[in-house]
């Protein structure tokens, strides 16, 4: 009896844990949270190509202001008004699909109280079209919940309704700014997210999205009604943005031609009426313009205001940014001349201020021209740097373009030239003529380069073109004691193939071959050079990416003492960007002179991006980490057998930082810090 009882006993134990195994590999949670995973997957997004109109709402309200305030981009036209704290913005767009990633979007009616129809706050425009089923929801940030290959970063409790629904919870395992939690009705049955409520903090924004979904077919996959609350604060200002977009609107009754800033039209068209606080803005605005009308006393003190403080002070603390042309098809962006934002470190160069201008024309939607200028002050090296390019492209399908650019790079060396004046003046005079002129082996630096570059697949391109280096003595004079020139010219012509063997997502093989020859345009010297160099990034899920890059050059025929060294895909950066401009790529401690002493070179470069990382998981300070890399180089040229450098980098609101260390010849060398400022570099 008593064996039977142990037997009985011991086939419940058995049941019990096999049922327990199989329910817990069939909870309706992870069912719903599979299905919800995968409904984007059940849509068909192929090509549906179809017109919409949209209609988006805002009201700005400056709770605290500062003096500080004055040097956020966009923010400069509402904080400088002491008369006023709170204004509106209405627009209707129309927008053109051709699939769900591609749309084209045109404002045609406008309205606003901020002064002189400027946009302000922009940077949270882009919280108005988030893309939840994607790995990010607004643009590159924002992991999203909704993604299965985010599932490690969140947790979620489930909370089934009455109605066919569930509640569905989610909020980060880690505490960081590319993360965010919220709620969500979800159909159980397909899994379809009905709507949301996302809340985070990313860029100093902090923010609150709701938004209704599609109710079916491609639709389902976007939201048709989008709320977004949002506070940003920056050294004791504070300021609040409420918007909200609706999607999927019929043709308003709009003339193509609308005035922009009618109030009366924009009443006629508005979809859904104004909140009381709304409301009150537009009555304030509306006997704000009466008041201008007949106000016409003190007219000297209103054209300071408007031209010296409104015009200039906003340009030179803000971006100038605009269209010109008929149809608005130029664009204009300069950076602020006074905003201390656009700076940079590293131990070679110091601080670095940076300037840019870019110009765009756009003729057709096949042909455009654009010019950049970029420049940099190295307050170390006591170096002005600075590269305009101007293109014309012929024909963007192909990337068909013409290049003109001119610009200066680092002080070179030349120890031939140098080697040969000392020889000289040894002979002459019986000592040194270097520690006179100590800088006598630098040459300064200015180039012309004309280029034509076509792409005859999506696998190969070609591009070719004529160089121009004109080189000259930072100490002329030294050279002239000894009858030698004092500067150098050199017009090479050179081309270049591209071979991408997977397309335009795959691995850039680029093969570079350049030479030079006296008296060719003037040149004096002559030189032969040949590259080749490998470049590919490879996407990894959850923001992660792997930077490769491989490469190799050398100098096949020099001119006797006037050689100079000068490669195309292994030089120094000498006006860096920011974290994604050139922090990938490169050598961050090598010294700017083995870049041009070596004949040959061999070269490779490793990075891996991801982020939360490592720092972003330190409690506290790891919400401020948006991403991270680790970094590794070696190179192998003359007298470097090899160099080695390792590093890890990270980039928050604030700044990007690295930090290296570096090994040459199997010694160790040097460790060094560079830092980039990204505090409103995407504003």
């Amino acid at each position: 009896m008593k064996a039977q009882l142990n037997y009985i006993l011991s086939t419940l134990v058995m049941l019990f844990f096999v049922t327990g195994s199989v329910q817990s590999q069939n909870r309706p949670d992870l069912d719903l949270l599979d299905r919800m995973y995968n409904y984007s997957s059940t849509v068909d997004t192929t090509s549906h190509e179809f017109e919409s109109y949209t209609y988006t709402k805002s009201t700005f309200n400056v709770k605290k202001r500062n003096i500080a305030l004055l040097a956020v981009p966009t923010m400069y036209a509402i904080a400088h008004r002491v008369d006023r704290r709170q204004y509106l913005s209405e627009t209707f767009s129309r927008v053109h699909f051709y699939h769900l990633d591609s749309y084209d979007s045109k404002p045609i009616l406008h309205f606003s109280t901020i002064p002189h129809q400027h946009g302000t706050l922009t940077r949270i425009l882009p919280y108005l079209k988030p893309k939840i089923y994607d790995e990010t929801i607004v643009g590159n940030n924002l992991l999203s919940p909704f993604c299965k290959t985010n599932r490690k970063y969140y947790k979620y409790s489930v909370k089934f309704l009455l109605n066919g629904t569930a509640n569905i919870t989610y909020s980060p395992v880690n505490d960081n700014t590319q993360l965010v939690k919220g709620q969500a009705i979800v159909d159980y049955e397909s899994g379809r997210v009905i709507s949301t409520i996302l809340d985070g903090e990313f860029d100093m924004v902090h923010f609150s999205l709701g938004m209704n979904m599609g109710d079916e077919g491609l639709m389902s996959l976007v939201p048709t009604d989008v709320r977004l609350n949002s506070r940003f604060n920056f050294l004791g200002s504070r300021t609040e943005a409420n918007l909200r977009t609706l999607y999927g609107l019929g043709k308003p009754n709009i003339d193509s031609i609308a005035k922009n800033n009618d109030i009366q039209l924009m009443a006629n068209v508005r979809p859904v009426p104004l909140t009381i606080q709304e409301q009150f803005i537009l009555d304030d605005h509306i006997e704000r313009l009466k008041d201008e009308e007949v106000d016409s006393v003190n007219r000297k003190n209103r054209w300071v205001k408007d031209v010296l403080w409104d015009k200039i002070g906003d340009n030179l603390l803000n971006r100038i940014k605009g269209t010109f042309g008929m149809q608005n098809q130029g664009y204009l962006r300069i950076n602020p001349l006074l905003n201390p934002l656009y700076m940079g470190y590293d131990n070679h160069r110091g601080f670095i201020y940076k300037f840019d201008i870019r110009l765009n024309y756009e003729f057709t939607r096949n042909s455009e021209i654009n010019a950049r200028f970029n420049s940099g002050y190295s307050f170390k090296r006591k170096q002005l740097y600075y590269k305009l390019p101007v293109t014309y492209y012929y024909n963007k399908k192909r990337n068909g373009y013409i290049q003109a650019e001119m610009g200066n790079g680092n002080w070179i060396k030349n120890g031939n030239a140098l080697k040969a004046a000392e020889e000289a003046y040894i002979v002459e005079h019986g000592d040194s003529l270097s520690i006179k002129y100590p800088k006598m082996i630098y040459f300064k630096d200015k180039y012309f380069r004309i280029t034509n570059n076509y792409d005859i697949s999506k696998n190969w391109s070609i591009l070719f073109g004529v160089i121009f280096h004109c080189r000259n003595a930072v100490e002329k004079y030294a050279y002239q004691l000894v009858g030698l020139p004092d500067h150098y010219t050199s017009s090479a012509p050179n081309i270049q193939l591209q071979w991408r063997p997977t397309g335009w997502n795959g691995m850039f093989l680029t093969l570079d071959y350049e030479r030079s020859f006296e008296n060719f345009l003037g040149a004096n010297i002559a030189y032969e050079r040949i590259e080749l160099d490998a470049q590919q990034i490879k996407r990894l899920s959850r923001l992660q990416a792997l930077k490769i890059r491989a490469g190799a050059g050398g100098y096949t025929y020099k001119h006797g003492p006037s050689y100079f060294l000068d490669y195309s895909n292994f030089r120094e950066n000498y006006i860096p960007g920011g974290w994604n401009d050139d922090w990938s790529g490169g050598f961050e401690l090598l010294n700017s002179d083995y870049y041009n002493n070596s004949k040959y070179y061999v070269r490779g470069n490793l990075t891996y991006e991801a982020p939360l990382l490592l720092a972003a998981h330190i409690p506290w300070i790891g919400h401020f980490f948006e991403m991270e890399r680790l970094y590794s180089s070696a190179l192998w040229a003359k007298d470097i057998h090899p160099y080695i450098e390792l590093g890890y980098g990270f980039t928050t609101r604030l700044l990007s930082a690295g930090v290296f260390v570096n090994n040459k010849n199997g010694k160790f060398e040097s460790f060094g810090v560079k830092m980039g400022l990204e505090l409103f570099r995407h504003w």
